[in-house]
Parts: structure tokens; sequence; C-alpha cells
């Protein structure tokens, strides 16, 4: 359509709805439910009924006017309102139209490219919006335009046709000097025609795929966005994921931060380091304003370790510092020691505290003490390391300006391990602390610890204990999608110039995911950026909602690229799911399931489980979980109960 030759027209006329513009409602009347939300929130009034005397009050003046078109005025002097509450209402209407627009690119363009060939620029609409309205809609465009007809200006429409008669006789034209592009069928093309004027479709480059339609009209908000802004050109997997998953998860975590801030006094949030990368950046697109109080640095247990030992000749912070798993090895141990990874280095070490090297180290031994006394030589030999890991993050912490301001530390912990080393190691420097963690969510462990010194996202939405619990479980692929590019944190090191400075980890696999992350990434921002733009429907729990949807029952293009990223630990490397691993009945039920399958759900649909099967995966995690956590039963009933009042 855009190689069209209008070189023998004069003028050009265009559509506006579904032409120049999309709406970013999935039905026209969502309009007025989102007036009525805006209006209760401005005016701290509640009407429960505007949606549905809005769309009657039309329906009474277009009886009045059969076979005419009407006015925005006509349909608020039929409402049985007080006059301001009308004229607030009406304002609303006309500003919630403007805001929840976006233009059709292809087309917008298309107008300038006539207007640089010299052709007159028309615009006819069947609209009983004001002509104010279609003002400040062209201004948002960056369109001029030279002429513009309107149904309810004229009152004649382009639906009967005489709407095309008015505007050739206003412009004292013949039908031959002018091109209209339109969506519909009947009022755009046929009826033009049926004054002798050439009329083409509209072309658009976005993803019109039909959506889902829901009874919740913030759902259909982020599924009309979703669609809207879907260029055919995009990375389809990454899209779907960025834009419909994690960006509403994140928006809403994002808004309760804020709210978090502010009820708490918190002076400054400080993002950490991995997981906070992707969350610091939809931060401060809503809230740019703080920019000069947002900071993310690094601080995971690897960092706190040894500067805790320094106070802590205990062991216990060191040994609740690693990663729980019933057997270690000394390799790992040494690793956590930060003790060059040079095996006649470590063999050495080993003969003089008197160890076998390759001996395994179970659990329940270590932290029964069985193995205190190597332990204490090994915190001997690393003295020196130890003492300048101290001293250094004291000074990478003032370096990030932590000290003395109210701290929101914003991290992925479950149990506060960061936060309460972090504490801990302030306070054996004789450090006033006044640090608030705020967390996704929080286990028993992390109540203990922390006490009342954080909040968890999760406790302030309508999620149920094994929701939450499902959220842990599949923990692993959302910080993945979090992450920045770079490895895992290590140890200080001091640069040159006497800044501190992060080693961390060398990727080998997980490097490989960088490509398809960035973009998942890029387009989570833009959700972000998009609904904060457009009217920002308060979207609780959605995203949870969406996310947990997307790992119970992944669509098959989404699920692919996901379940080939890579997850580097002290364990080796694997794939969230393994595919190249033959399925065997047995994986159904939960039993001998792979460690290299972690996301049995993404495995089952690569595999093309029936399903079936998914909705059995949920109910047997289900029983797990409740046959574990049996007084959990009766509030996830009620609050199931709750939600559907």
């Amino acid at each position: 359509m855009q190689n069209i030759d209008i070189s023998k027209y004069k003028y050009v006329s265009f559509d506006v709805f579904d032409t120049l513009i999309f709406r970013t409602v999935d039905q026209p009347n969502d309009i007025f439910n989102i007036v009525q939300l805006l209006y209760t929130k401005l005016y701290d009034s509640k009407i429960c009924s505007f949606p549905k005397d809005r769309v009657k009050a039309e329906q009474n003046v277009r009886r009045l006017h059969i076979g005419k078109d009407i006015t925005l005025d006509e349909i608020y002097d039929n409402l049985d309102y007080e006059e301001l509450t009308k004229i607030r209402l009406k304002e609303i209407e006309i500003n919630v139209e403007i805001e929840n627009c976006i233009p059709n690119d292809t087309m917008v363009d298309y107008v300038k490219k006539c207007r640089s060939l010299g052709k007159k620029i028309v615009v006819t609409s069947d609209m009983y919006l004001p002509r104010l309205f279609f003002e400040r809609l062209f201004a948002k465009l960056g369109l001029n335009i030279d002429f513009l007809f309107l149904s309810s200006e004229e009152r004649e429409t382009k639906r009967s046709g005489k709407l095309y008669e008015i505007l050739l006789d206003k412009l004292q034209i013949s039908p031959g000097q002018i091109l209209h592009i339109g969506d519909d069928v009947n009022n755009d093309i046929l009826q033009a025609q049926n004054n002798g004027i050439d009329a083409v479709v509209r072309w658009y480059d976005v993803n019109l795929t039909p959506q889902k339609h829901s009874d919740n009209i913030v759902e259909n908000h982020i599924s009309k966005l979703s669609q809207l802004y879907n260029k055919k050109v995009y990375n389809q997997a990454a899209y779907q994921i960025g834009f419909s998953i994690l960006g509403p998860f994140l928006f809403d975590f994002c808004t309760w931060l804020h709210e978090q801030k502010l009820n708490n006094q918190i002076e400054k949030l400080i993002f950490i380091a991995r997981e906070g990368y992707l969350i610091a950046q939809c931060y401060e697109i809503l809230y740019p304003e703080e920019k000069e109080n947002i900071g993310y640095i690094s601080l995971n247990k690897n960092l706190l370790r040894l500067p805790l030992l320094q106070e802590d000749k205990s062991l216990d912070s060191f040994k609740d510092s690693l990663i729980k798993r019933p057997v270690y090895s000394w390799s790992q141990i040494f690793d956590a020691f930060l003790i060059a990874d040079d095996l006649s280095v470590r063999h050495n070490i080993s003969e003089k505290i008197g160890i076998h090297y390759d001996k395994k180290i179970f659990s329940a031994d270590l932290y029964d003490g069985a193995y205190d006394k190597h332990l204490t030589t090994l915190v001997k030999y690393c003295e020196e390391n130890i003492e300048l890991q101290s001293k250094w993050l004291l000074q990478y912490l003032e370096q990030n300006a932590l000290l003395g301001y109210k701290i929101g530390l914003v991290n992925n912990s479950i149990n506060g391990n960061g936060q309460f080393m972090l504490e801990k190691f302030l306070k054996s420097k004789g450090v006033h602390t006044n640090i608030y963690g705020l967390q996704f969510v929080d286990s028993d462990k992390c109540k203990r610890k922390l006490s009342n010194r954080y909040s968890a996202y999760f406790n302030f939405r309508r999620i149920s204990r094994f929701q939450k619990n499902e959220f842990v479980r599949n923990c692993l692929i959302f910080e993945h999608l979090l992450f920045e590019p770079v490895g895992t944190s290590l140890s200080f090191f001091k640069l040159e110039n006497g800044t501190i400075d992060i080693q961390t980890k060398v990727q080998t696999k997980e490097k490989f995911n960088y490509s398809f992350v960035k973009e998942v990434q890029l387009y989570t921002k833009l959700f972000v950026e998009v609904y904060h733009n457009h009217v920002p429907l308060n979207c609780e729990g959605l995203g949870i909602k969406r996310y947990l949807d997307f790992i119970h029952f992944p669509p098959f293009d989404i699920a692919n690229p996901i379940c080939h990223l890579w997850d580097e630990d002290v364990d080796g490397d694997n794939m969230i799911a393994d595919d190249s691993i033959q399925m065997r009945w047995n994986f159904k039920i939960l039993k001998n399931v792979p460690k290299s399958i972690i996301w049995l759900e993404g495995y089952f649909k690569i595999k093309k489980i029936n399903i079936i099967w998914f909705y059995l995966l949920q109910i047997r995690l289900a029983l797990i979980y409740y046959r574990l956590h049996i007084t959990d039963i009766f509030g996830d009933i009620k609050l199931l109960l709750n939600s559907g009042k």
C-alpha cells in the first residue's frame, strides 16, 4: 500500500481511529471504566455506575437523533449528574482518549510524506468527540492538518456516505481529486467509492494478533498495549516475556518500592547486583526525579564472608554464608576463603592443616563443628586477605555513600542473609546502621533475623502462600532475566587511583544468555515506559499472576529460549531445562527428575507433553506443599474465597 501513486490527487483524506491512531483499550467502552477510576482518584468521590450511565446516555441521545450524529456535550447533557460532576467527567474522558492512544507510525509517516509532496491533508472522522480533542491529538502526533470534517459537527456520517458529499461540496473539488485512507470496509472504503472517491485500506507494522478478552479492565489494557507496541521486526519470544510478563511484574514492584520508600522515610534506594540491574533501570524510568538517590552496588555473600571473619571467630557467619548442600568439597571451602585456584598451593595448605583435599565434607559434620579446627587454621592462614577485604568493604560502602543515610536495600533475598551480614559487619566496626530491606518474598528465617527491618512485596499483594512458594521454586528463571551481563561478584580489589572495585567470576556458558536477555530487558523497560506514559491503571498482583501463568503453562515459542538459558554455579553449568535428556514417564510425577531439568514445565512444553500433565503437576505440587505446611491451607482457602467477592 505504501507504493500508491498519489501524483494525480490534490487532497489525501485520512480516517483517525484505527488508522492514524490505535486506542490502547480492548473495547471502546473500557474508556468509561478508566474515567470512573480516575474520577474517584482525583476527587475522592465514588461514582459506581458511570460506565453504565455513560453508555445509556449515548443510546438515549442517538435515539433522539436517528440518522444523524451527536456530540459529546449532548451525551453529557443527558446524564443525571450534578453540573460540576459532568464537567469534570467530560474533561477526564477527553484526557483519557488523548492519553490512551498511540500513533500508527506507518500512517503518521505517510501523512507527513503526503505533506512533503504538496498534498492537502484532510481528516474525516465519524466521532462525537469535539474539535478540541482532534487539535490536541494532532499536536501530539506532530501533524499539520488542512481540513477537518467531523460527523459531530456536520451531523452526517461516513457510515451513511453523506459526510463525503459534504466534504466534496465544501472543498469544491471533484471526487477524482481526493484519495481516502481508512480501516472500515463500509465507512471508509465502500461509502467513499459510492461517492466516486478512490479509497484504500490503511496499513501498519505492528502484530495486530487477536487478544483474549478478560473481565478485568487492566488485564485487557495490558494485552492491548502488548499488541499495539509489538513491531513485526521484534524477537517475538523476547518481546512477549519482556513486555507482557516481566514488564507488568516489575512495574508493580517498582510502584510498591516507591510507596515503601515514602512510608518508611527512606533516603536512598540501593539496588543489589546482579538482580537489581534491571529493577533499578525500571525504577528510574518511573521516578527520574529520584536519580541522585538511587544506587546500584555489588554486595553478596562472597563479598561479606571474609570481612565478617575478622570479628566473628565462632565461624557461624562463615558457615551460614555457604550455599546449603548435603555434601561439600574442600575445593568449595577454599574458594570461599578466596584461596588461589592453584592445585599445588591448595595441596600444600591441605598438608599443613592436616586434611585430605579430595575428601568430601558432609553438611551435618561441618555444622556440628567437626571441622572447626581446620577452618580456624584456614582463617589464620588467610588473615592478611581477610583484613584487606574488611578494609575494602568499608571503603566501598563509603565510596558509594551508603553510610549516614536511611537505606532501602533492594534485593532478591528470601532469608535476609545479605542484609543481616552487612548489619553485623558494620556493627562490629562501630558504624551506626539504618538499613531497611525491600525484597520480593520472605521466610520464617528472614522474620527472625530482620524482625521489623524489612518489607516483602508479596506480603502486600493478594498472593497465596502456595503461589509464593511457586515463585521461589522457579526463582532462578526470574533472576537470569534480571541479571547484569557480568559474572557473580567474588571479592574486592583496589585500583591504582585508590577506588575499590569488584572482581567478578569469569563466565563461560552464561555469556551465551546475554543477547537474548538483553532483548528481554529492553522490552521490559519499554513496557514500564509505555504504561507509565499512558493512564497508569493500578495493576496490583497482575504482573505476578502473568509471571506464574507463564511458569506453569508456558507457550512453546517462549519456553524454548528460556529452557536454553545457562546457569553457572559451584555444582557446574546447566541449562534451565536440558531438552537433550530423554523424557521418562516418572518425570511426570516428580520422580527422579535430573538436576539439569530446573524448569520442569518448560521441559514438558518442549517435549510436547499433553496439557493435562501440566494441571496434574500443579495439583501434585500443591499437595506436596500443603502436606508440609498444613496450616497454610486455611489461609489460602480464605484468600481464594475473598478474591471471588
